[in-house]
Parts: structure tokens; C-alpha cells; sequence
């Protein structure tokens, strides 16, 4: 049960990082 906490910690986490740098590189350009 632990692991599926972890996998979705990791899917948002990652999800949050790839909206992040989405908006950086459209600031950029």
C-alpha cells in the first residue's frame, strides 16, 4: 500500500516539475 503512496507522490511531484519548467521556457521565449 505504501508503494502506491509513493508512486503517486512521485507522479505529482513530477507532474508539478514538468508544469514548472513548461511555464519557465514560455516566459523565456
Amino acid at each position: 500500500m505504501e508503494i502506491l503512496f509513493i508512486l503517486l507522490g512521485l507522479i505529482g511531484f513530477g507532474a508539478l516539475l514538468a508544469i514548472g519548467f513548461t511555464t519557465f521556457a514560455a516566459i523565456l521565449v
